[in-house]
């Protein structure tokens, strides 16, 4: 442990003066990037000496007694030093006669600075249970800052660079810290702070490096010192984004609660929550805060009943390591019941990871960004396009299956519909229009599309049909746009022949919904109005209708305002589906 190597010397003071001298106790700390490990001189009017040998920075020594009332000039030479000729240029330090009886703080920070501050603690005042911290600022490049213990408000309020901020005290706990610019506007960096072993001390938190680093200077860490001399670096807390979407048809999970759980271990921040995701929406891009490197960075998605109160009641977990700064959308896709699925393709949770709020060019870009996911169990092998009105088609990615990503497509940004179009093995899909243009936010954001539903319902349970959802950085819903989810037809020959272009007018709708379609022989004809979680809420039969051009009028009066599907039976073979608003 680095000791003060002039407590008791003779040779700093002179023999007769160290006789008639009284103490104060002295802590000094090397924070000063200057030279990473340097040798302190000490002198007075009646001699010299060195005073802490190879210093070295983010070090500290234990409080030491050092003899008072006499001025004294400290120096900095680099280590292995042979005296006090080798003083660094500009190092000269005042820090005049020391108080006996007296508790200091040495400081060395900055380019060879040094702040001599008291009075020091060497305990708590408060005793067991409490900690007493202080907190220097010496972050070199780092504005004046705001420290925050989260969900317990400011510990130290605009600290400037070299500003020592006295004690203050803290029942002992883990806590969260927060570092914020001085407005408490904007965060800085997040510390892990485990007090909870702190019973009854006295620290110094001091801030050090460079926020922006270049070539061979330090990053910016968050430290403290002990009055034993120990110095700990509290664990940086990093963050991800992550975006989950619930694409599981399963009827068990209609509706669930998402929790993200980022096991900061003994904070009250363990767990976030998204309440009340319906099957096709998405949550919005939570940060998902751990600490890299200690097990910490292994999140766990689990998906619980939509009454749940915790995560306790998960009806499925899975544990995902994540890499600081990167973004990650999670997709729920499969069934958890295979039983009257064809394909039964087993409930998954397919990873994303490289997603991204914002395209490479940054909101306002002109551009925005679409990745699709396949999570049609019954589907083909699927290639897409997307086409913005003055601009040719753009392939997004390469073909996928399902449970794949196509990753990134940039396209540019128009403030009208883009058409979707879809190939698969054998067989096309209808053109299908996406708002993704329609609200000026949407400039340089990044999308994703995810294909749902089944084409052949009736082979998977009835359940909903064929349509590509669109999720944004707010997630989906969309603020003022509502359900991006669109229909996605196969244009089978057995279609082709039987059922023209399916209209639907006017959409939205307020009171009544027009349908039309042309039939190439006489069927039988009926209809059914689903809501996004699958729900029947209106259902007709038309009866036996006439070879051409034919209409079914729906009333929908009773709806509430939101987004349905619209599914039009024609004889034994032929099932299609629209969607269409309510306003």
């Amino acid at each position: 442990m680095k000791k003060l190597l002039f407590s008791a010397a003779a040779l700093f003071l002179g023999a007769s003066a160290m006789f008639a001298q009284t103490t104060a106790n002295v802590q000094a700390i090397h924070n000063s990037p200057l030279v990473p490990t340097v040798d302190v001189y000490a002198y007075t009017s009646v001699g010299s000496l060195k005073a802490i040998e190879d210093f070295a920075y983010r070090t500290a020594t234990p409080f030491n007694a050092l003899p008072a009332g006499i001025a004294a000039t400290l120096v900095l030479a680099p280590a292995n030093s042979t005296s006090i000729a080798d003083t660094i240029a500009g190092t000269s330090i005042p820090i005049g006669s020391l108080t006996a009886g007296t508790n200091y703080i040495l400081m060395v920070y900055g380019q060879g600075l040094v702040s001599l501050v008291s009075p020091a603690l060497t305990a708590s005042p408060n005793g067991a249970g409490t900690a007493a911290l202080a907190f220097f600022h010496g972050g070199d490049d780092a504005p004046a800052v705001d420290v925050n213990v989260r969900g317990g408000g400011t510990l130290f309020d605009n600290v400037e660079f070299g500003d020592f901020d006295g004690y203050f005290g803290v029942n002992t706990a883990t806590y969260v810290v927060d570092v914020f610019d001085s407005t408490s506007t904007t965060k800085v960096k997040s510390y892990y702070a485990p007090l909870g072993t702190a019973s009854g001390a006295a620290a110094v938190i001091f801030a050090s490096g460079y926020l922006n680093p270049t070539g061979s200077q330090p990053a910016f860490g968050v430290f403290v010192a002990l009055p034993s001399g120990t110095v700990i670096q509290l664990p940086e807390i990093k963050s991800s984004l992550v975006q989950a979407i619930h694409n599981s048809p399963d009827p068990l999970a209609a509706t669930v609660d998402a929790y993200i759980i980022n096991n900061l271990a003994g904070t009250p921040y363990q767990e976030l929550k998204a309440n009340d995701v319906a099957y096709r929406n998405a949550t919005a891009f939570l940060t998902v805060e751990y600490i890299p490197g200690t097990g910490t960075d292994s999140v766990t998605l689990a998906l619980a009943p939509s009454t749940s109160a915790s995560s306790s009641e998960a009806i499925y977990t899975s544990k995902y390591k994540l890499t600081p700064g990167t973004g990650y959308v999670l997709v729920a896709a499969g069934v958890l019941n295979t039983t009257g699925y064809n394909p039964a393709k087993p409930f998954n949770i397919y990873v994303f990871a490289g997603a991204r709020p914002t395209t490479v060019a940054g909101p306002g870009s002109g551009n925005i960004d679409v990745n699709v996911f396949h999570g049609s169990t019954d589907a083909p092998e699927v290639q897409a396009s997307i086409t913005a009105p003055v601009a040719a088609a753009d392939n997004l990615g390469s073909t996928v299956e399902f449970g794949e990503f196509t990753g990134y497509t940039l396209v540019p940004f128009q403030n009208a519909f883009y058409t979707s179009q879809v190939a698969a093995t054998g067989a096309t899909f209808e053109s299908t229009p996406l708002p993704l243009g329609l609200n000026p936010q949407a400039n340089g954001l990044a999308f994703t599309l995810y294909v749902t539903g089944f084409v052949n319902p009736t082979n998977n349970n009835n359940g909903q049909s064929l349509q590509v959802c669109a999720a944004s950085l707010s997630g989906n819903p969309v603020a003022g746009v509502g359900l991006l989810c669109y229909d996605l037809v196969l244009l089978t020959s057995v279609e082709e022949k039987v059922v023209n272009k399916m209209l639907m007018f006017p959409n939205p709708a307020q009171n009544n919904l027009s349908v039309e379609y042309t039939l190439e022989s006489a069927q039988s004809v009926k209809y059914n109005v689903f809501n996004t979680v699958g729900q029947l809420v209106i259902s007709g039969d038309a009866g036996t209708q006439s070879a051409g051009r034919n209409a079914i009028n729906v009333n929908t009066s009773n709806l509430s305002t939101g987004q349905y599907v619209m599914q039009v039976l024609v004889g034994s073979e032929v099932n299609v589906t629209r969607t269409f608003i309510k306003e």
